[in-house]
């Protein structure tokens, strides 16, 4: 498993290295920013997307992995949730609960993907989801 973080710089690591364990060290992967093409390359090669951003809008990145399938693991800031439904389309946290965030990464890595259809219920509007056959996980 590798954890990759896009836009985020080096210098994350050097500030957090003393709390990361040496496993979770040799398996992150901090590219800072990149071409929409190289994070669209990074999302296809993706098992789970987590955005566990304090303050967003709307993020483009979202949408374009529930277009991959991705199981997705957010916080609820901005308009995430009106179109990610707990356990329907993926995992909603409330801003910065850590245990959530680790507890539905957990939940969706666990969760084979073909076993519950992220994408056509992740592009679906979430007060038309549950009217579509996209069950809560």
């Amino acid at each position: 498993m590798e954890f990759v973080g896009v836009g985020i710089d080096q210098h994350f690591r050097e500030r957090f290295a003393p709390h990361m364990s040496p496993e979770v060290g040799e398996r992150l992967r901090l590219t800072g920013d990149l071409p929409h093409d190289q994070v669209l390359e990074e999302l296809q090669f993706s098992d789970i997307l987590v955005v566990p951003s304090r303050k967003e809008s709307l993020p483009n990145t979202l949408l374009e992995g529930f277009d991959l399938g991705l199981p997705a693991v957010c916080t609820d800031v901005g308009g995430i949730s009106e179109l990610l439904r707990d356990g329907v389309n993926g995992y909603l946290c409330a801003n910065e609960d850590a245990d959530c965030l680790a507890e539905k990464n957990a939940r969706a890595c666990r969760k084979p993907r073909d076993e519950v259809q992220y994408g056509p219920c992740g592009t679906q509007h979430h007060s038309h989801a549950a009217d579509s056959g996209c069950q809560r996980t």
